[in-house]
């Protein structure tokens, strides 16, 4: 009998499977195996519809672990975390920027120029932003695998590698990130003696190595009250200083234009050119900015490595890049902002790819601005 059942369901299906209401696949299912029957009844008797009790349990179950959506575009992200405010360009492109233009917009851009030259500066700029756009669709890809929590690159590398990769990178990525601050402040401190302190018209800052100390330890203390008050505080300052840099940067570029030609005084720091290149001359030595000059561009076109006077040793290109490449570094200060981002498998790779083409156009424009009208001193 069950195999006359069995035959009948078959021709059933074959011929009437569009009519018959019966073929579902549980049904399906216990007619081709019917020995099954007696034991697939005994789940009938339980209804595993969600009650209400069951949606309550559920509601608080996703208060606890939020609950994960994805867009259109199969991006995941928590859609109801009070905790996660910030968006692409305060909690992504800001801090990349900054980062990159920490020292080297202002204070390094200009050696590398005077050393390397046009062409060999632009191969420096071109192997670095290689190097960091490789490193960045890395970055791109652990954002996008899956939904991101805080811990930044910590927590999408131990989620794709393991914890023992991720611990590894993460301590590694913490020493980085302190010996970055400190090269930040100390740049910082640099600037800050070299325009008010001793021989400026201001001369509000004692220039001697314990002073600078205190210095840096001010800004430091700053820079962690900024952090400890919270991601909102630091976005709306990191928010602020990009906005204030850029409003600079745009002066310096209309200055290029606006300018007339001026002799520029070398400081009395830069010892090598006192004692050595114009060791006949006597007073202030001057440089030379003549404006937008073909003579000049030309002159900077190519490399003319000489001393440096804060090291005496004499540069080579490894050294210049070495230098320029060590300033740009903070590519990773958005995925860092995991935790506090809306959408951050969204907002990382959108935020970090703008800012790193963002500011590679800017310090080709520099440099080439640069190039066309200050003139290098050589004696």
């Amino acid at each position: 009998m069950n195999g006359f059942d069995r035959l009948k369901s078959t021709f059933r299906r074959t011929f009437f499977s569009s009519n018959d209401a019966d073929t579902s696949p549980i049904t399906t299912r216990r007619e081709d195996f019917p020995i099954l029957n007696r034991h697939l009844s005994s789940y009938e008797r339980f209804d595993l519809s969600v009650s209400g009790s069951q949606q309550a349990s559920s509601a608080s179950l996703n208060n606890i672990n939020p609950i994960v959506e994805t867009t259109s575009d199969g991006v995941e992200f928590h859609p109801n975390n009070s905790k996660r405010t910030l968006r692409t360009i305060p909690g992504v492109f800001c801090p990349i920027a900054l980062s990159m233009f920490s020292i080297s917009l202002f204070m390094r851009v200009g050696f590398v120029l005077a050393h390397a030259g046009i062409w060999q500066a632009l191969l420096q700029f071109g192997l670095s932003f290689i190097i960091l756009f490789c490193t960045l669709l890395s970055v791109c890809s652990l954002a996008t695998n899956g939904a991101i929590e805080g811990g930044g690159v910590y927590h999408m590398i131990s989620r794709t590698l393991g914890p023992e990769f991720g611990g590894s990178i993460g301590v590694l990525f913490f020493f980085a990130n302190v010996i970055g601050n400190g090269q930040s402040v100390a740049a910082l401190v640099e600037a800050l003696v070299d325009s008010f302190g001793p021989g400026s018209s201001a001369n509000a800052f004692r220039d001697t190595h314990w002073w600078r100390f205190l210095y840096g330890t001010i800004i430091n203390c700053i820079s962690l009250i900024t952090c400890l008050l919270g991601s909102s505080l630091f976005s709306m300052a990191t928010f602020f200083i990009f906005i204030l840099v850029s409003f600079v940067y745009l002066m310096v570029v209309v200055s290029f234009f606006v300018k007339s030609p001026l002799d520029v005084p070398i400081p009395k720091v830069n010892s090598y050119v006192y004692d050595h290149m114009a060791a006949n001359m006597t007073g202030t030595v001057y440089g030379r900015y003549t404006g937008f000059s073909a003579a000049t561009m030309r002159e900077n076109t190519y490399a003319n490595y000489t001393i440096d006077y804060t090291t005496g040793e004499t540069m080579d290109f490894a050294t210049v890049f070495g230098v320029f490449f060590s300033s740009i570094t903070g590519l990773l200060a958005g995925a860092n902002m995991s935790g506090e981002l809306k959408r951050p498998s969204r907002s990382i790779p959108t935020g970090s790819i703008a800012a790193l083409f963002f500011v590679f156009f800017i310090f080709v424009t520099e440099v080439l601005l640069m190039a066309a009208t200050t003139d290098r001193f050589v004696e």
